[in-house]
């Protein structure tokens, strides 16, 4: 959000010529708005580790998501509550789901994912590995995984 805001603010004026930029929004205190404003890059990244850190987030963290997707919905979420019910219970390990991805249906293709949430510390790829060894994946179900996602679409 920082980054788009400070991008479409940026752009506002024509050449010599200084622009105004106007933002609607329900959160007048948020901190992103109040760095843009006050044109802080630090101010931002100080106040976003912050929150990272107190919401355990990377980078205090480690996240992965694992999506399925299948054209056929009833099976995938057979398969996928079938994984749910192997997935890993460790203490340093936190998995939400099986849940709607929020393209719920691309090309045609249901979806559904798990997000794992681990300690810095954890090597998550072996956790996700074992966990699918533990599962036998049907030929129609297709498997992706993210680590450490950009975006969570």
């Amino acid at each position: 959000m920082y980054q788009l805001l400070s991008q479409v603010s940026g752009r506002a004026g024509r050449a010599n010529e200084r622009g105004q930029v106007f933002l609607q929004t329900y959160e007048p205190n948020n901190h992103i708005l109040h760095s843009i404003i006050n044109n802080n890059q630090n101010a931002f990244f100080e106040a976003e580790l912050h929150d990272r850190e107190a919401s355990n987030t990377p980078p205090f963290s480690r996240i992965a998501i694992i999506t399925l997707s299948c054209r056929q919905e009833n099976r995938l979420l057979e398969f996928a509550y079938k994984m749910s019910d192997t997935a890993p219970a460790l203490e340093n390990l936190t998995v939400l789901g099986p849940s709607s991805a929020p393209l719920s249906l691309l090309r045609g293709n249901y979806r559904y994912r798990f997000i794992l949430r681990a300690k810095k510390n954890i090597f998550i790829q072996k956790i996700i590995t074992h966990w699918l060894e533990q599962v036998e994946v049907p030929h129609y179900i297709k498997i992706k995984i993210d680590i450490d996602p950009y975006s969570f679409s």
